[in-house]
């Protein structure tokens, strides 16, 4: 994408624009700085005449005839007046574009998010968390606020310089030249010193922040198994260690931050000791002293000019490591939609929705080198029915469920919810698909937040929280308690046991009424007694709800309409549970040693 649209880039432009206004404005109060010092510096002497160009120009503004005294007022007065003017101006104008950039860098964030969390789940867990987090906060604000913003302000200091440069150099052609070639040589100087540094900097600072933020997260995910194995020390030396690094990095950025003042002060102090010595041995006093004057008006601008000049030049150079990862989703995610053809719905689609699933010779693998997860595969599942699904672990269960679901899109084969793709059909009918892990996520919020998981707090119906929390046999808990639905559950639900974040994922598919509820090993954190329960409550949902469950447990599949046994990533047999037991003695070896 382009990260600026048309009327965005003419907004910046404008703001380059205005830069370069107050360039100007700068040029003009250098320039009257000089006729002062000019006139000053006569009338000082005695002489009090002036030069033929400096009449002539007076003359065009009608000030020929005011007297030296009045004219050096006129003069430093508007001259003031400018610099006033500009160094107001200026700042409220970069102050607006740079709002402007941060408003961009989010929307910019939000577009790369609602792409990326659209791809399938395959391309989506390419990239770390980690990786994912800074690239749409840090890599987005360098890429947008940050690298445009130093843009606009290498314009304006670029114009700046060279509208210095072009007045003095009607001043004073010899002295122009050399102080431009001296500026230019040393911050070509300066650059090549710094370039690569800046580079590298940036590129271990980027690195090294996502690294510690795994280490943390990791320790944070695994802390049980940590504690228990003594393992904590193991993580917290490794964050020591990337702090370690990322801190000396810190520490060099903002050390680069000011060789460049202190290396051009050095530079100015050497270049004016030669320019002096340079003008009083070739000029009278009178004029010597007015090109020093002019000289060092502009230099007093030129200076800090130079030091904005090389700071967003290093902010630009630095963004190249600091964008990385933004710039590897936008190609990811414009190779995936340069891949696949936009999903359209039908002509002839109608708006009722029919959970009939049909999967047609799918095969897919995770990856280009790794072996089929499943070797073309076909199912039927018509509306109202309940299908289970088993088959040992690695048979390729819980992918064709995701495949069913859309969260995968398959390698060769079709795959139709209600006669469209799986991702259009959760768009045409929102809420109707309902889904539930065997690892729920949670929110660091409310229940009610947690049920109603991606709803507005403002449009989440209590009751329909209550009958799902019910459904799932979760209701009696919270009403016994003194929160109820407001009851938190901390991160990632660590204030419920697994039993209970698994019921709680059980309501949250069961929130929105789907037509089609998928169950990838929901009861497996569940007692018995609970799972029966939970079993039953499903049941009564009735032939309105299509089921797909996948369990390793047989008791809750025996009784489902259609048994569909994959091994190896193929199904070896479908229909009944005593049809599936018949035609697969694996299988009849499990459901006897259990009693079945």
């Amino acid at each position: 994408m382009n990260l600026l649209e048309q009327k965005d880039r003419r907004r910046v432009y404008g703001a380059m624009s205005a830069q370069i206004l107050g360039s100007l404005m700068d040029l003009v109060g250098v320039m009257l700085v000089g006729v002062v010092t000019y006139v000053a510096t006569s009338s000082i002497g005695g002489s009090g005449t002036r030069s033929e160009n400096l009449t002539n120009v007076l003359d065009f503004f009608g000030l020929a005839n005011v007297s030296n005294s009045r004219l050096l007022a006129i003069l430093s007065t508007f001259a003031i007046l400018l610099f006033l003017t500009k160094s107001v101006l200026v700042p409220l104008l970069l102050r607006r574009i740079l709002r402007f950039l941060g408003i961009k860098s989010a929307q910019v964030s939000a577009y790369i998010a609602e792409k990326f969390f659209k791809l399938p789940l395959t391309a989506i867990q390419k990239e770390s968390t980690q990786q994912v987090a800074f690239a749409m906060g840090v890599g987005v604000n360098s890429a947008i606020g940050e690298t445009i913003g130093a843009s606009v302000v290498i314009v304006a200091e670029f114009s700046l310089l060279c509208m210095l440069s072009a007045a003095l150099l009607i001043v004073d052609p010899v002295v122009t030249v050399f102080t431009v070639a001296y500026f230019g040589l040393l911050g070509v100087l300066l650059q090549k010193l710094l370039g690569t540094w800046i580079a590298n900097n940036a590129r271990t600072r980027a690195e090294k922040e996502v690294e510690g933020r795994a280490s943390i997260q990791e320790l944070a995910t695994s802390y049980r198994e940590m504690f228990v194995g003594n393992h904590i020390d193991y993580y917290v030396n490794q964050f020591s260690k990337v702090r370690k690094h990322a801190t000396r990095a810190q520490s060099d950025w903002q050390l680069i931050s000011y060789i460049p003042k202190y290396f051009l002060e050095g530079a100015l102090v050497v270049g004016a000791g030669l320019l002096t010595a340079a003008e009083f041995l070739t000029k009278d006093t009178t004029a010597a002293i007015s090109t020093l004057v002019v000289f060092m008006a502009a230099t007093s601008r030129v200076l800090p000019s130079i030091l904005r000049f090389q700071g967003a030049a290093a902010i630009i150079r630095a963004s190249a490591g600091t964008t990385k990862f933004t710039f590897e989703i936008l190609d990811q995610i414009h190779d995936y939609e340069s891949r696949n053809a936009i999903l359209t719905t039908p002509a002839n689609f109608s708006a009722g929705f029919a959970p009939r699933i049909e999967v047609e010779h799918v095969s897919f693998r995770y990856s280009e080198t790794s072996e089929k997860v499943l070797d073309d595969v076909s199912l039927s599942i018509e509306p109202g029915s309940t299908v289970a699904i088993v088959g040992p672990t690695g048979s390729g269960k819980s992918t064709l469920a995701d495949l069913m679901l859309g969260v995968i899109e398959a390698d060769e084969g079709d795959v139709r919810i209600g006669g469209v793709h799986p991702r259009e059909a959760v768009k045409i009918w929102p809420g109707f698909i309902g889904f539930v892990p065997q690892v729920v996520a949670m929110r660091d919020a409310s229940i009610r937040e947690n049920v109603a998981l991606g709803i507005d707090r403002t449009e989440i119906k209590d009751e329909q929280v209550w009958a799902a929390l019910d459904s799932a046999k979760l209701g009696d808990y919270l009403r016994s308690t003194r929160n109820g639905l407001d009851t938190e559950v901390g991160e990632r639900g660590i204030r419920l046991s697994g039993g209970q974040r698994q019921r709680l994922g059980l309501a949250r598919a069961l929130y929105s009424n789907p037509k089609l509820l998928v169950l990838d090993e929901a009861t497996s954190a569940l007692d018995s007694e609970t799972e029966a329960m939970i079993a039953k409550a499903i049941e009564e949902l009735g032939s309105d709800v299509t089921r797909i469950t996948i369990a390793h447990r047989l008791a809750t599949v025996m009784h489902a309409d259609k048994v569909v046994y994959l091994e190896d990533g193929q199904i070896l047999a479908e229909g009944t549970f005593e049809e599936v037991r018949s035609a697969v003695p694996q299988f009849d070896k499990q459901a006897s040693l259990l009693g079945l």
